[in-house]
């Protein structure tokens, strides 16, 4: 079934419309896969005929989610395409304005202009520049929004409902049959050796071929030579698995102080995080030297980065400014400040 926008929320931008339906859908999608998880930890706890029935009710549930969610994918593979036509296209205009106000200024040197004319001439195309400009970055943003939700989309998991029938007439009061118990092998030298010697030495340093023989010297008799006490043979070691500790998560999070120097702690999740005056921004900052769409913080892996997103009163890191649209990498303890309010960029580790 073809993906339609939703008309009921006017003045929305199609495109956050479309990601926020295909996030919601990701996230249902991510929490069956987990409840099926548990499912699997847990299906020896609980009678065949009910696990079967609620494995087969979470892959209904499951298939008709990807349902709902194909069409919503492509529509944003198409919508991001056209994006990019877009934006080389705003690119160009914008290269072309930059250039004729170079003109302007270049042939005001050479006084080509009456008095007066040459500031309307150029107010006129800065105007023109700054608009370029804001549709510049609102159709990256757009674009940039569709394609961290394609790239961050799940991979559709196989879904193979359950055949097994249910069963029925399960007396629960009977008493399980008995565990077969094997009887305990004695212990045997020559393994252990061969084991030992494969962890030291290698497999080949094991070989029956290649180990070295005892040498005994028969010159001297045998009631000479001093008893001693050998060691008794060492039982065969079983090897157990031990669970192996999961890697620290990378946790990144900036520590905002405003005017009254209160703190406020966000969390950074992996994608983007815009800060701003507006309200469409993550993390809204209600400062009159904060723009409105002031900067963005990027998460990539292990990787945050910080851009300036053409703001007024700009974008610092350790008191350092940023270039407009050229990401800084931050590393843990940098100090950033966004016009005149001050942040401390911080990165935690938890297990």
């Amino acid at each position: 079934m073809p993906y339609s926008p939703r008309a009921d929320s006017p003045g929305v931008d199609p495109a956050v419309a479309l990601v926020a339906e295909i996030k919601d859908l990701l996230s249902q999608r991510q929490s069956l896969h987990d409840k099926l998880a548990r499912v699997e930890e847990n299906k020896s706890s609980v009678h065949p005929a009910v696990y079967e029935k609620v494995k087969r009710e979470y892959h209904g549930k499951l298939a008709e989610l990807e349902e709902r969610l194909k069409p919503r994918l492509e529509h944003a593979e198409s919508e991001a395409a056209r994006l990019r036509g877009a934006l080389a296209t705003l690119e160009t205009s914008l290269t072309e304005a930059t250039e004729s106000l170079e003109e302007a200024r270049f042939r005001n040197t050479l006084n080509e202009f009456a008095p007066g004319e040459f500031q309307q001439v150029e107010a006129q195309k800065l105007h023109i520049m700054e608009e370029a400009r804001d549709r510049l970055s609102v159709t990256k943003e757009q674009l940039g929004v569709l394609d961290r939700a394609l790239a961050g989309r799940l991979k559709s998991q196989p879904i193979n409902p359950p055949t097994l029938p249910l069963q029925t007439g399960h007396d629960f009061s009977a008493p399980a049959p008995p565990a077969i118990v094997k009887p305990e092998s004695k212990p045997h030298t020559a393994p252990v050796v061969a084991t030992e010697m494969e962890h030291l030495f290698g497999a080949e340093a094991a070989s029956p071929s290649q180990a070295p023989s005892p040498v005994m010297n028969t010159a001297v008799p045998a009631h000479e030579v001093a008893p001693r006490d050998l060691p008794s043979p060492r039982p065969e070691r079983s090897v157990v698995d031990f669970p192996q500790k999961a890697p620290a998560r990378y946790v990144p999070v900036v520590i905002v102080k405003d005017k009254d120097n209160r703190e406020e702690t966000y969390d950074l999740h992996a994608g983007q995080t815009l800060i701003g005056r507006a309200p469409e921004n993550d993390i809204i900052l209600l400062e009159e030297n904060v723009s409105r769409r002031h900067c963005r913080l990027l998460v990539e892996g292990e990787s945050t980065t910080l851009e300036d997103l053409g703001s007024s009163n700009g974008t610092f890191v350790n008191a350092e400014r940023l270039k407009p649209r050229s990401p800084r990498r931050l590393e843990d303890n940098d100090v950033l400040k966004f016009g005149k309010t001050l942040a401390l960029f911080r990165t935690t580790s938890e297990d």
